[in-house]
């Protein structure tokens, strides 16, 4: 008896043979087919966390700066480039970054923390969350003590125990805590893991004593600009960083900069998780391989009895194919769905 060979009829028997001869077996199988939807779930994930990492750096990068321009250097700003500096123009302000240790008189305890000297409205862009809000930009804060403001970072008054009205002690000069710094705008909230960020205001620092010859500090200079950096302000940089920037030893930094500095460090970290990834794919792709060849020469007596009934090899060959496509389709497309579907459980995850 031969079955048909050819046209819609050979197909649908041959795909309805591949299901009844799956009977009994439908464990094993869907482990093969778990297997290649993890390898390629993994793969789906990262390289759409890549895809969305990359258009929220585009779409956040002025706010990852805070600025249109950062100028850096860890001597105190010379008049050369506070000159550079005006003829830039636009709105600035400044930032004074040191390391020190702070001194709380409520519990007599003392902690390594990083000092920010601030003046001006940075950050420009982006939104840092305080309690209460609105702290930063240090504008207008005052204090019921009457001693000078600091906000300092919400993990620090949380270990300690400290609330928003209490004092601090930075060098030789006492502060009133005025609130708690909860998120920075362009920076990781472990940024202050180490060393828990404490602002102050700039015209303050000198009355700490902190900032003397020999101080180990980081002077930032921001811009803002109507249009952003435009082609005045880039040629002015192109000029100043043959002379100007090599004597006062300036590092500059613009959107564009960050942006292809994060985008760097990002597509390290893809690549190699995607090289584990496929590593992990292939090896998963090796061990399916062979259970598929252990499987299929537990069939050969399925096949050799087909054979007897009058299948012809071709037929027989295309019901076990059908269920080897059928895993890889299903796996594949499962994986898919979970590499996805990834990407909106990440956010609950983290958050």
């Amino acid at each position: 008896m031969e079955f048909h060979s050819k046209g819609l009829p050979a197909t649908f028997w041959t795909v309805s043979m591949a299901w009844r001869d799956s009977r009994g077996q439908r464990k094993i199988l869907l482990l093969f087919m778990l297997c290649v939807a993890a390898g390629i779930g993994a793969l789906v994930a990262v390289a759409s966390l890549r895809d969305n990492l990359d258009g929220v750096i585009e779409l956040q990068s002025r706010s990852l700066l805070g600025a249109d321009l950062e100028l850096a250097t860890r001597q105190p700003f010379t008049p050369e480039l506070l000159n550079f500096a005006q003829q830039l123009g636009g709105e600035q302000a400044t930032e004074v970054r040191l390391r020190s240790m702070a001194f709380f008189p409520q519990n007599g305890e003392s902690r390594f923390v990083q000092v920010r000297a601030v003046e001006g409205g940075f950050p420009f862009y982006g939104e840092s969350e305080t309690e209460p809000a609105g702290l930063l930009p240090m504008r207008d804060i005052q204090t019921r003590s009457g001693l000078p403001p600091a906000i300092v970072e919400n993990s620090l008054l949380q270990q300690l125990a400290l609330e928003t009205g209490e004092t601090i002690r930075l060098g030789t000069l006492e502060f009133e805590i005025a609130g708690s710094l909860l998120r920075v705008a362009g920076e990781s909230e472990l940024g202050g893991f180490f060393a828990p960020r404490i602002y102050i205001r700039a015209k303050d620092l000198a009355g700490t004593g902190l900032l003397t010859t020999g101080s180990i500090a980081r002077h930032r200079m921001y811009f803002q600009f109507t249009a952003g950096l435009g082609e005045r302000e880039r040629s002015l940089l192109n000029a100043a960083r043959e002379d100007l920037f090599i004597e006062s030893g300036v590092e500059f930094t613009t959107v564009e900069s960050r942006s292809r500095n994060l985008r760097r460090v990002m597509n390290n970290i893809f690549d190699f998780l995607n090289l584990i990834g496929f590593v992990a794919l292939v090896l998963g792709g090796i061990g399916v391989g062979g259970a598929v060849q252990v499987y299929i020469k537990e069939k050969l007596n399925t096949m050799a009895l087909l054979r007897c009934l009058g299948t012809s090899a071709t037929t027989t060959f295309r019901i076990y194919l059908w269920q080897i496509v059928a895993i890889g389709f299903l796996g594949s497309t499962i994986g898919s769905a979970i590499g996805v579907s990834v990407q909106f459980l990440l956010p609950v995850f983290f958050g």
